[in-house]
Order: C-alpha cells, then structure tokens, then sequence
C-alpha cells in the first residue's frame, strides 16, 4: 500500500474528524495510480474524463465493504467510479443544457410558442440569475456550491470537471448573494439550497447565505440538500455548524416557518455509525431529517434492498421524501433503470412498506418532476355501482364500497351511450358494406361469379353502366363499378 494513502487512513482520530483535514486529503485519496494499486479500480478506468474524487472516509468505507460486504461494496463502487473507459462525451444531460443563460435570454425575445422554447432550450428559460434555477411558481433552486465531498457517477450537475454545470452556475459569493437577494425580492415561499454541496462553503459562507432568507418574511420554508451526511459526516460534527444550524432553525420556527435537512441516501451501507451520528446531530438541533434517493440499476433496483434502506431510514426518523427515477446522463446507461421497472418498483414499495416509509416517485426532467404511479391497478371501479374491486398485496380481491360520487356515474352513463352508440353504427356500416343487392333470384344456386363484360366479345360500354347483379344460369353477374 502506498505510504501517502497508508498514513491517510490510519490518521490520528482528531485529524479523522476534522472535515477541513478530510477535505484536503481528496488529491492523494483520489490518485488514479494509488487507486489501481489498491485493486480498487482498473487502468481503463484512469483514462476516465471524469475525475474520481474521494475523501479518506469514502475510501476507508469502500476498503472495508470490500472485505465485509460485497453487496455493498458494488453499490458504492458504481456510484464513485465510471465504467467506460472510452468514454469521451461530456457528462451531461442527454439533450439539454439547464443553464445557458445567454440562450435562454435569447429564446425569450424570440416570437417563438412557448413549449417550443422549452422543447429546444430546456427550462433554463426561466432562469435569468447565475446560482439560481426557477422551475416552480413557489420554488427556486439555488445553487450554492460547485464541489461536492465525492463525485459521483450519476451526478446530472458534473461534479468533478472543471466546466461541470454546477461550476458554471455557481460562481463566488457575490454571484451567490445576488441570487439571494433575487430569491427574497421574487417573494418566493420555499427555497431548495442545493449545489454541488452546500456544506462545503464555509460556516461562515453558510450563514451569510441562510441568514437573509431566514430573516425574510417570504420565506417559508428552506431545504438544505446536502450528501455530507453520507459521503463526509463529520462536517455534522463541528459545534460552530451546529450551533449555527440550531439557532438559524430557532429563528424560522419563532415566526412558524422551517428549516430542513435533506440528505440523499442510496443503499443501506451508506448508514454507518458516523453517518448515523451525524443524523442524530442535526436532529437535536431541532431540524427535521428528510432524504431523497435515486433508483440506480445495480445499486437498489431491487425491491428487497430498497425496502431496507427505507425501513432503516424510518428506524432514524428521517422522513423518507422522494425517490427518483435515474436521469438520462451521457456515461451513466449502465445505471440506468427502465421507467417500467420503476414502477414495479415502486408497487413493491407500496405493498409492503409501512405508510411513513414510502416516498414520492418522481421522474426528473427539464420542465419539472413528474409524478409516477406504481405498476398495474390495485382499485377497479365497477361502473354503475358505489363498489370497487380491490387487490391487497397478497393478491386477494375484496369489495370496498365508496362514497357517493354522482360525476363518476354521470361519467360512466355518457362512456355508455357513446360506446353502444359507436357499435350501433359500425354494425350498420358493417352490414350496408358487406351485404350485395342481388336480385330476387339470389335464392338460385350460384356455382360460378363472372363481370358481365367478360362474357361479351368486347366490353361494351352498357356493360359498363350501374347495375343490379343478377344471376342466370348458375352464374352471378357483377358489373365492373362494384369490383
């Protein structure tokens, strides 16, 4: 083991818990070459555009599932390092750009419908302010930080390359602050800090950032989103954060609005006792916990896992919040999961998970998220009635009566009409198109069909005329306009 990395990990445990020291240590626990040397990672994969960045407790964690927990140890392995080593697109979007501002300011001058501007230049037409996103009419998203403890393969924002999305929205904190103030004078109610991470900027950054939106009276609610607690959860552990955190959350509930954490939390392993600790302490600080997790193929496609990390979750107190369907990111097709799977997904989720541990399903895209539904029907009306048909989990079906719903019969009565309507008239086309008006003689044996015309020595042009077919000798003559 090389003597850089061998000195990292087997720090001493005041050096261990100081996120500032963790911090530093990401070039020499990111090394391609110490990486290879730990087995970690192949050569192909140091071709890599995508830098790998790991902080020495990441890769202590990694070391240790790799000897204790291979399951967990493929799930962390494919969220910190790309598989694909010719991989030469830029990890992006597949087919947009969110934060082209110049575009976007262009496109808004132009007499363009606009779902048409949506479609080729992305939401990031409603964003005019660098480190600020405005998706919802009651949401901004601002960007408060372009680095992140690790960098992950999935990341939408390009954590981890020099002209990555987040960087180029970010900027320093004056860039920061005139978002802020954007924020506060838009009157918006709820405010996501997200990043990059936010808990990278120092305590101080940090609190000139949340100090005007918590002293705002517009400001309802704040989510801070920060992967710290799974990826660096000592930064939970410097009093001057929490105390900061403790107070700013004291001031939002005195005028009854509130401040929350969000983590992100993709595999049970991720909950280890330092990140449990972290949450423990965020907690006694008076701040609600919620977390947020991506579905990934490989890492926690799988009901039983997903089920796990929720029930955990649940177990902490953290409200589980949202679960997300893996974005269309170049280089990240092996983690993708398909929108069918992800609903059975969810309906497994569904089935078998108390209420408090399901989350919201959503599909991320750039006009918003969308909502999923779980796979299949678990409630079928039965039209004309005040009963449904029900399926429980263990596929028993049962009658369930509603509540009187005159729009739905009203509804279901028109569907009717409509239908027996729509029959009623191709039985009359269908029978109009398929019967011929044979003369009164159709009763007579026919053994052969011929065209009139056939039967001439040249086709006549009477023979031509509209007719009545009618049959002779055995024969049903047609004329030629009915062939």
């Amino acid at each position: 083991m090389n003597t850089n990395i061998s000195e990292v990990l087997n720090a001493d445990p005041s050096l261990w818990n100081d996120w500032h020291w963790q911090m530093k240590q990401k070039p020499v626990c990111s090394d391609p070459e110490q990486l290879v040397a730990l087995g970690l990672v192949n050569l192909g994969t140091v071709k890599q555009r995508r830098r790998v960045g790991l902080t020495p407790y990441n890769l202590k964690l990694l070391l240790d599932l790799r000897d204790n927990d291979p399951e967990g140890f493929k799930a962390e392995h494919l969220q910190t390092f790309p598989l694909l080593s010719d991989f030469k697109k830029k990890h992006q979007w597949v087919w947009a750009k969110r934060h082209d501002l110049l575009r976007s300011r262009l496109l808004s001058q132009l007499p363009i419908p606009a779902f048409l501007k949506t479609l080729f230049g992305g939401r990031g037409s409603d964003t005019e302010t660098h480190a600020l996103e405005c998706f919802y009419p009651r949401t901004d998203v601002l960007i408060a930080a372009g680095s992140c403890a690790r960098h992950c393969t999935f990341c939408f924002r390009e954590i981890g390359d020099a002209e990555g999305e987040a960087v180029q929205m970010t900027g320093g904190m004056d860039t920061i602050m005139k978002a802020v103030q954007q924020v506060i004078d838009r009157k918006t109610p709820h405010v996501l800090i997200t990043g990059g991470d936010p808990l990278t900027r120092s305590n101080d950054q940090l609190r000139q950032i949340l100090e005007p939106l918590v002293k705002s009276d517009t400001v309802q609610v704040i989510r801070l989103a920060t992967r710290m607690v799974v990826d660096l959860p000592m930064r939970f552990y410097d009093n001057t954060l929490l105390g900061l955190l403790e107070d700013l959350a004291k001031q939002m509930r005195n005028r009854q609005a509130s401040l929350r954490i969000v983590v992100h939390v993709n595999h049970v392993c991720e909950l280890t006792s330092e990140a449990v600790r972290a949450i423990r302490n965020i907690q006694a600080c008076g701040i609600e916990v919620l977390s947020q997790t991506a579905a990934l193929h490989g890492v926690n496609d799988e009901a039983e896992r997903m089920r796990k990390l929720f029930l955990e979750l649940d177990r902490l107190g953290v409200r589980v919040y949202k679960l997300f369907h893996s974005m269309p990111v170049h280089g990240t097709e092996h983690l993708r999961v398909s929108v069918s799977d992800f609903r059975k997904l969810i309906a497994a989720l569904h089935q078998w998970l108390p209420g408090t541990s399901v989350p919201q399903a959503n599909i991320v895209t750039l006009v918003g998220k969308v909502p999923v539904s779980p796979s299949r029907r678990w409630i079928v009306p039965i039209p004309f009635t005040d009963r449904m048909l029900c399926r429980s989990f263990r596929g028993e079906w049962y009658f369930f009566k509603d509540a009187k719903d005159l729009k739905r019969h009203i509804r279901e009565v028109g569907i009717s009409f409509v239908a027996a309507a729509l029959i009623l008239m191709a039985t009359i086309l269908t029978r109009r198109s398929g019967s011929l008006p044979v003369s009164h003689k159709e009763s007579q044996v026919v053994s052969r069909i011929s065209v009139l015309a056939n039967e001439m020595d040249y086709p006549d042009a009477w023979a031509r005329q509209r007719f009545t077919p009618f049959v002779q000798n055995e024969t049903l003559y047609l004329p030629l306009h009915g062939l």
